[in-house]
């Protein structure tokens, strides 16, 4: 309940207008905080009628300065917004604004690697949860491997590790996407002792439970027992100082951060990894007007988006070097929108994107399975509506000039990703493929401490939810999780474990990122000889990040030092030498450590 309808008035436009006096490149070097005046025109009207074969659009613009202080007279931005609900569906136009280009993305902005991790687990806390009778709870585990043999000991034996980044990078989507980006923001390592996960819903006697065979997550971190972070994410980047920017009531009438950022030391680069929450689509219809107009007599809604909030965090935080955005799926269960997401939708939430924060590059993520999608029709719609997201994303054209549009548009298919952990996680349960994305857990009958989550996220699928490794006991349903055990990959049929998802999340966004940098390096911003060339390139380098890392048939190999890099099977006779080799590897086989621009 309490959801928005999700509208899309018009489609995409066919051609851009061409304006004279492109504004100057900042060369401005990547920092902690950048406080700085921009000049971004405000949007003066005569029109664009967007059809095929017609194509002339003209654009009178003029500059506006914006106030270095969020707390300042408010941005016109918010108005220009209006454009998205009010413009009559029939003109089927859309207004694309002049705005200076952000700065231009460099190699030396960020460095990685990926590192061997020898002993895989699923530990963390909700993931690796195992029921306990007497309390009527479900108790976290510390230390338990992942099942022998299998695809998460053979190809998800890696950790992603972020050295350096000068980059600010934006997440924006549900609390899915908020897993995304703190995945990002753990591989950027760090330790923060407030967020040792530890306690639980209950009091119970850890004696009791290490005699019934429980290894509950301890509170404390000592040298033989290792200290635990939250199997969502939060732990890593300097968890502390995060800056909570932006909260408001939840629907549960609990405070919950809407925007949080995370800012990089700056011996380690000074950019950020932050956080927006979108329960929508991220187009003008979903603002929140009526708080805006009058804040004293109407409530923020969470569900819908204040503008002001990314506006005064682009002012005092700088720009978005590189935007993520995951589509709020499981929001819009009652808006009528599933299933028939356009791709004039995405070119709708790419220019309200530019506008708020001015991404230089935008990285679209498919959206994984689910329980509401598997309720709604057993993943049809959502494999649809990721098909109309990946039309988008290979149907884009960069414009002729870069103060017209995002000039690096990227696919992350994290829904072929969270797929092959289901596929490996039923292998695991002696699942067969063919009902790995139907077998199910009913929660019917349970009690609601036994239910983990109450009944709010049941039916889930059993490959998806479950970590035990016994054949389940009906071919279709079963009302609790195999040996009592949940969360392998994820603790609730929603979100995902970051120590099975965390390494190749992370790892395939730097890869996408560095694609984003080489096309920078290689290509002017406004070289519309070669804008052919460059989109081409976008796909090309797109296509092999998803291949390597979004799946888990590519497998780490060493190069020594601790470090290593992805490599796809080419032949099972390759792939079996890559696992014996695996299998023979000492300490010193980890991570790759990724210098240049190019994915690895």
């Amino acid at each position: 309940g309490g959801l928005t309808f999700a509208t899309m008035e018009t489609p995409p436009p066919t051609a851009t207008a061409v304006l004279p006096g492109i504004p100057s490149q900042s060369n401005e070097r990547c920092g902690a905080r950048r406080r700085r005046g921009r000049n971004r025109p405000a949007l003066q009207a005569t029109a664009a009628l967007l059809l095929i074969g017609a194509a002339i659009l003209m654009l009178q613009t003029q500059s506006q300065s914006r106030r270095n202080d969020p707390a300042g007279a408010p941005s016109s931005l918010r108005n220009n917004l209006s454009w998205l609900s009010s413009d009559p569906p029939a003109l089927r136009t859309l207004r694309v604004e002049t705005i200076e280009p952000g700065r231009k993305l460099h190699s030396d902005y960020i460095r990685s690697r990926i590192e061997y991790n020898p002993h895989p687990t699923t530990s963390g806390r909700q993931c690796e949860s195992h029921y306990h009778p007497p309390s009527d709870s479900w108790v976290d585990q510390v230390g338990v491997a992942v099942p022998s043999g299998s695809k998460f000991e053979r190809n998800n034996n890696f950790h992603t590790v972020v050295e350096y980044n000068g980059l600010n990078v934006l997440v924006v989507g549900d609390s899915v996407g908020e897993n995304m980006a703190l995945f990002l923001a753990n591989s950027h390592g760090g330790d923060d002792p407030t967020n040792i996960d530890g306690t639980s819903s209950t009091d119970l006697d850890e004696a009791a439970l290490a005699d019934a065979g429980f290894q509950p997550v301890s509170p404390t971190a000592t040298d033989d027992r290792p200290k635990q972070v939250d199997a969502l994410g939060m732990a890593g980047m300097d968890v502390a100082s995060r800056v909570h920017f932006a909260s408001e009531s939840n629907l549960e009438g609990k405070s919950q951060d809407k925007i949080w950022i995370n800012e990089v030391p700056a011996d380690r680069g000074g950019g950020y990894v932050a956080f927006g929450r979108i329960l929508t689509l991220w187009h003008g219809a979903e603002i929140d007007r009526a708080h805006l107009q009058d804040p004293s007599q109407n409530p923020a809604d969470f569900v819908k988006w204040d503008p002001t909030q990314y506006d005064a965090l682009a002012h005092q935080y700088g720009d978005v070097d590189v935007l993520i955005y995951r589509t709020p799926w499981p929001w819009m269960m009652k808006s009528g929108k599933l299933g028939k997401i356009a791709e004039a939708d995405y070119y709708k939430v790419l220019e309200v994107a530019r506008r708020m924060v001015n991404p230089r590059t935008v990285i679209f993520a498919t959206s994984a399975v689910n329980n509401n999608a598997l309720k709604l029709d057993g993943f049809a719609s959502l494999r649809k509506d990721n098909e109309a997201l990946r039309r988008f994303v290979a149907n884009y054209r960069i414009p002729y000039y870069a103060n017209r549009g995002v000039q690096n548009v990227l696919l992350m298919d994290f829904e072929r990703l969270t797929d092959a952990l289901v596929l490996a996680n039923a292998e695991t349960m002696s699942i067969p493929p063919e009902m790995a994305f139907r077998h199910r857990v009913s929660c019917e009958g349970l009690s609601k401490g036994h239910a983990f989550t109450g009944t709010r996220y049941c039916p889930h699928l059993t490959a998806m939810a479950c970590a035990g490794t016994r054949k389940p006991n009906h071919p279709e349903v079963i009302q609790t999780c195999v040996e009592d055990k949940r969360g392998r990959i994820s603790p609730d049929g929603m979100h995902w474990c970051s120590a099975t998802t965390q390494p190749r999340t992370a790892g395939g966004i730097v890869c996408l990122t560095k694609c984003a940098i080489t096309a920078d390096m290689s290509f002017e911003p406004d070289d519309s000889d070669h804008r052919d060339e460059r989109a081409a390139y976008l796909r090309e380098c797109q296509d092999r990040c998803n291949a390597l890392w979004m799946n888990l048939d590519s497998f780490f190999v060493g190069e020594g030092g601790g470090r290593g890099h992805l490599e796809l099977p080419t032949t099972a006779a390759a792939a079996a030498a890559a696992a014996a080799a695996d299998s023979t590897a000492d300490a010193d086989r980890t991570g790759s450590h990724l210098t240049s621009s190019q994915p690895s």
